[in-house]
C-alpha cells in the first residue's frame, strides 16, 4: 500500500471518516488519515472499506484520554 495518499484519490466518504476520527482521537485530520491508512494495511482492507466501517460506527480508531 502507497503510504501517500493523494487527496485526489481519496472519496467523500473518506473525507467524512477522517473528520470523524480526528474528532474522537483528539488529532489532526492528516493524523486521521495515518491511523485509517494503518488499520487498512493491518487488515487487508481498502482505505474505502475501513472508511464505510468508520461511518457505519463498526470501526472506532481511537478515543480521547
Amino acid at each position: 500500500m502507497n503510504d501517500k495518499i493523494d487527496h485526489w484519490q481519496r472519496s467523500d466518504r473518506v473525507y467524512q471518516a477522517q473528520g470523524m476520527v480526528s474528532v474522537q482521537a483528539g488529532c489532526t485530520v492528516d493524523e486521521a488519515l495515518a491511523r485509517m491508512s494503518k488499520r487498512a494495511e493491518e487488515t487487508g482492507m481498502s482505505l474505502e472499506a475501513v472508511a464505510t466501517a468508520i461511518i457505519d460506527r463498526r470501526i472506532r480508531l481511537a478515543t480521547r484520554s
